[in-house]
Formats: structure tokens, sequence, C-alpha cells
């Protein structure tokens, strides 16, 4: 395969850096002190499943990429509300 031929992936270091600032500044706030929001509204997120992911050590960004926000500790809460039925 000719390297040349294909079309590559254009990638401007102005917004990587612009990416790592927002970052840093989203993992400064404290996780209690954040509203989030997904296509425009603002999601509510369980009390629990903040106070689980703060003592985990993980980041804000964390919190949104794995998904923990939607579902927590699953199996935690899996058997949370299997004992509650």
């Amino acid at each position: 395969m000719d390297r040349d031929n294909y079309t590559k992936t254009k990638v401007d270091i102005e917004d990587i850096n612009e990416h790592l600032r927002f970052k840093k500044i989203v993992n400064r706030v404290d996780l209690h002190d954040i509203e989030w929001y997904e296509n425009g509204r603002r999601l509510y997120i369980d009390k629990d499943v903040l106070e689980d992911f703060y003592f985990t050590g993980l980041n804000n960004i964390d919190f949104i990429s794995t998904n923990f926000y939607k579902t927590g500790f699953v199996d935690n809460y899996s058997r949370k509300s299997a004992n509650e039925t």
C-alpha cells in the first residue's frame, strides 16, 4: 500500500491544547459543584452515585467517560434494587 495515496487525518495542535485546557478546568472543580448537561438538558445524577465515585480516586472526566454517572457501581445498585422489591 502506498502511504502517500490515502487521506490522512488532519490534527491541529491548537485544538488539542484547547481540549487539554478544558479538561483541566473540568477536573479542578469539585464533582459536587458541577451541573452536567447532555444534549442541552441537565442531568440529575443520584447522590449515592456521586458519593461512590468521589472516593474512587478518578477525575471528573472519568466520571463521564466511564459511564459511571449512568450506572454507578453496577453490582452494588443491582443488588440494592433487587432487595427493595
